[in-house]
């Protein structure tokens, strides 16, 4: 999925994504909200570029 170049302190600044459809969405914490927020989260394919200090592939 491609996303919006934008900026968020403490996240990378990925402009594409790729999902992994073999797992199904789990709920949890949605990270970067300013009021926590819950919610289902599909999962990100853990291949390409990554993010060590936060675990996101892009």
């Amino acid at each position: 999925m491609a996303v919006y170049k934008g900026t968020k302190p403490g996240f990378p600044n990925y402009s594409v994504f790729a999902l992994d459809g073999a797992r199904k969405p789990v709920r949890g914490l949605v990270r970067g909200q300013r009021t926590p927020e819950r919610g289902l989260l599909l999962p990100l394919l853990r291949e390409g570029a990554h993010d060590a200090a936060t675990g996101t592939y892009g």
